[in-house]
C-alpha cells in the first residue's frame, strides 16, 4: 500500500426494523461514522469519538488501576494465560494444519 494511503473499513447489519451501517477511514483524514436507518425512513447519524491509540488506552487504564488501588475488570492473570494458550494453539495449528484443542 502506498505511503499515506488511507485504509477503509465498514459493515452493515440489516435487522427487521432497520439497519446499522458503519464506515471508517483511517490515515491522514481519520473519520468514523455509524448511521442507523429506521424502517420508517428516518435515519440517525452517530459520530463516536475516535480512539486514537488502543495501546495508549490500555496504559491509561493500568495507570488508573495502580493509582486508585483497584482491580481491573479487563486485565487478570487467568485471561493472560488463556491468551497465551490460544496464541500457542494458533501457531501449532498453522504448523500442523490440524485443529488444536485448548484445555
Amino acid at each position: 500500500m502506498p505511503k499515506n494511503s488511507p485504509f477503509y473499513v465498514g459493515f452493515e447489519v440489516v435487522c427487521e426494523k432497520g439497519s446499522i451501517k458503519f464506515d471508517a477511514e483511517y490515515g491522514i483524514n481519520t473519520r468514523e461514522e455509524f448511521v442507523i436507518y429506521y424502517s420508517d425512513g428516518n435515519k440517525e447519524v452517530l459520530s463516536p469519538p475516535i480512539i486514537k491509540d488502543d495501546y495508549e488506552q490500555v496504559i491509561h487504564h493500568i495507570k488508573d488501576c495502580l493509582e486508585n488501588n483497584k482491580k481491573s475488570e479487563f486485565l487478570d492473570i487467568s485471561s493472560a494465560i488463556q491468551v497465551i494458550k490460544i496464541k500457542d494453539a494458533v501457531l501449532k495449528s498453522l504448523e500442523t494444519k490440524k485443529c488444536i484443542q485448548i484445555s
